[in-house]
């Protein structure tokens, strides 16, 4: 089995832009190999982060509470072997918290 190298995490600043939970309530029908369905329901609970350094917001699943919007923190980015940002660590008074990176977008200009 091959391993992936990765990079050392590169530090800069960060600004985190939101933090949202967003809620969403859902329907289900399962239907079983017998034709006989049963109906559910439910609340699903999503957490995004968005997170701006220089002129790319990166976006994560992750919510943590100690890290404020509208502020600014050291991060470091972590990297795979083609350069590809994997995670990022959030440094608050000298605590990691981490973020993994589900997407990218070019920062909107003022």
């Amino acid at each position: 089995m091959a391993q992936q190298a990765v990079q050392p995490a590169q530090q800069l600043t960060g600004h985190i832009l939101s933090a949202e939970k967003h809620r969403s309530h859902h329907a289900t029908t399962i239907y079983s190999s017998t034709g006989e369905s049963s109906n559910g329901g439910g609340i699903s609970v999503q957490r995004d982060t968005e997170i701006q350094i220089g002129n790319v917001v990166y976006g994560a699943s992750q919510i943590h509470n100690e890290v404020q919007v509208g502020k600014d923190y050291p991060v470091e980015i972590e990297t795979d072997n083609h350069g590809a940002a994997k995670k990022l660590d959030v440094i608050v008074g000298g605590k990691k918290y981490t973020y993994r990176i589900t997407g990218t977008r070019e920062a909107k200009s003022n």
